[in-house]
């Protein structure tokens, strides 16, 4: 909430006496602290857990159990119980602010750098800690060595080891259920695809909407096997179960499934067919959910480019996940691999050569940078 400076000001003037003017900076502090849904005092604010939720206002308080399922977060309203899929981040109270980088890091998948900011934390710094940001620190460190791995293709049994142990160590973490989903993923690209299979399957325990991530997992599995058939009938399923859950977590289950079979259709030589799914997707989605869309118009640039007269509106729509939609590493590389190919494909070698740069400085360990540079060798 903005206050207005102006009729601040004239109300100082207003006010009579030295004691009165030095009280003025703490009320306004103390007012805004309660607005904000925290303590009276600012330096007791500052200490308080924040948990950001999905489509719902932050709420601060003191997290006091963590489970699969959820957290309970205590305040001077009570208990409250949040569960898991509306969490969007929790943040603790007076962790260090490298862990916090770590974690935004971590968001974005960028596991090499997240670790570059744990690796700032000095031991003397973590005496004292919380069993909360303890458990945190373990998360965000293992979770950062399997997104390293995943990102160079390197280390990858450690990064296995790394989230396993974690989930052994910590059963009760809320975070629980994404590593069990990272844990699939490094499964999965070493190759072991019945124990990918069955790390995803461990998420079916969940709520529904983690029932549906886990049937979508599957389906993708049987997708990077080209089963795509078979991938289709899994993602169909999925969305059927995602249309049952209500509010912005049902949404967001559903547009997963949608994702991967409109992938699916254009693999199959159903181009159009996805085309015309993802312009849908796209009509549907939050403006503001730049995560969404950058996976939408990924999908939609795949299907334009698979029908074949229409590569400059492909171009479009990698441009916009390249200049907008440009926090996913994943996707953002994906997008200036098709780029330099499709700058090529129209005599845009210029263009094709600052698309190639970008994807090289930016992403020199992706997938797409090796396929890429595979592609010019040969």
């Amino acid at each position: 909430m903005a206050f207005n400076n102006t009729a601040s000001t004239n109300k100082r003037a207003t006010m009579n006496g030295l004691a009165s003017r030095r009280l003025i900076p703490l009320v306004w502090a103390i007012v805004a602290g309660i607005i904000a849904g925290g303590s009276a005092f600012p330096t007791r604010a500052q200490s308080l857990d924040r948990v950001r939720r999905v489509a719902a206002a932050d709420i601060q308080g003191e997290v006091i159990d963590t489970s699969p399922n959820g957290i309970d977060l205590e305040n001077r309203n009570g208990t409250t119980k949040i569960p898991i899929e509306s969490i969007r981040e929790v943040l603790f109270g007076k962790e260090p602010e490298e862990l916090k980088s770590a974690r935004t890091l971590l968001l974005r998948k960028d596991g090499a750098g997240a670790l570059d900011q744990l690796d700032k934390i000095k031991p003397a710094d973590k005496e004292g800690l919380t069993k909360n940001i303890q458990t945190e620190l373990a998360f965000v460190h293992a979770a950062a060595t399997a997104r390293k791995a995943l990102a160079t293709g390197e280390g990858l049994a450690g990064g296995q080891k790394a989230v396993t142990d974690f989930v052994t160590t910590f059963p009760r973490s809320h975070h629980l259920y994404d590593m069990q989903e990272l844990l699939g993923t490094v499964l999965a690209r070493q190759g072991k695809i019945a124990e990918a299979a069955a790390a995803y399957g461990s998420l079916a325990k969940g709520p529904p909407v983690i029932e549906v991530r886990a049937a979508t997992l599957k389906a993708d599995l049987l997708s990077g096997q080209q089963k795509y058939a078979e991938a289709i009938r899994e993602y169909e399923a999925a969305a059927k179960a995602a249309t049952r859950i209500e509010g912005e977590s049902g949404k967001r289950a559903k547009l997963g499934t949608e994702l991967g079979r409109a992938r699916c259709l254009t693999r199959l030589g159903k181009a159009a067919d996805a085309l015309v799914a993802s312009q849908g997707m796209l009509k549907d989605a939050d403006p503001g959910d730049s995560e969404s869309l950058a996976r939408i118009f990924g999908v939609l640039g795949d299907a334009q480019r698979a029908i074949g007269d229409k590569d400059r509106d492909a171009i479009i729509s990698f441009l916009t996940i390249d200049m907008v939609h440009n926090l996913l590493p994943e996707e953002h590389a994906e997008a200036l691999f098709n780029l330099v190919e499709l700058w090529d494909k129209t005599n845009n070698p210029e263009r094709a050569r600052e698309a190639r740069q970008d994807l090289e400085t930016t992403y020199p360990d992706s997938p797409w940078t090796k396929k890429l540079r595979a592609a010019k060798a040969s």
